[in-house]
């Protein structure tokens, strides 16, 4: 039995968010960088069922761990503007100090 698949519009009508202007164009452009896994038939996109599961685990929220407040404050290390300068420029600097 072949997998069930769907057209873009159709993805984007189920899955992307309605207030899109151009969301077919969203997932062309994804499925053309390779980010998103589809097959072309001519010059139109196909998405199964697996495609589009991926998609919604792809863009789901990863769920987070709580965040444990220590008692202790952690040390914040103080950078300078200086430590980004090559070598070179951090004496051009001194120099004209």
């Amino acid at each position: 039995m072949t997998p069930r698949t769907f057209a873009l519009q159709e993805v984007a009508d189920a899955v992307l968010p309605p207030e899109w202007s151009d969301s077919v164009r969203w997932l062309t452009r994804r499925l053309n960088r390779g980010e998103l896994s589809g097959y072309r038939v001519g010059k139109t996109w196909r998405m199964t069922e697996a495609d589009v599961e991926a998609l919604i685990a792809k863009h789901r929220p990863a769920t987070q761990a709580p965040v444990v407040e220590s008692a202790e404050p952690e040390a914040v290390a103080t950078v300078s503007f200086l430590d980004g300068l090559s070598e070179r420029s951090r004496r051009r600097l001194e120099r004209s100090a």
